[in-house]
């Protein structure tokens, strides 16, 4: 049987450490990117504006970064 020396403990505390920053680190990464597509389903379509006259039909799109794709995807 082995035997753990202090230097053993602490490189396992070590490895443990990092791989619980990790798994943290990719669990924060994926909220935040589900709370950002979250945020394009619901807010993206508001940002569109269709204006109609009787000679032509004027579109705006006050677009933001992360709504560029969103709206260009949905415009028909």
């Amino acid at each position: 049987m082995m035997k753990l020396t202090s230097g053993k403990i602490i490189n396992l505390g070590v490895a443990a450490f990092f791989g619980l920053v990790i798994l943290m680190g990719y669990k924060t990464a994926k909220r935040i990117h589900n709370d950002q597509v979250t945020w394009q389903q619901t807010a993206c379509p508001s940002l569109l504006s269709i204006g109609r006259s009787s000679r032509d039909t004027l579109i705006i799109m006050k677009n933001l970064p992360d709504c560029n794709r969103f709206v260009l995807d949905n415009l028909k």
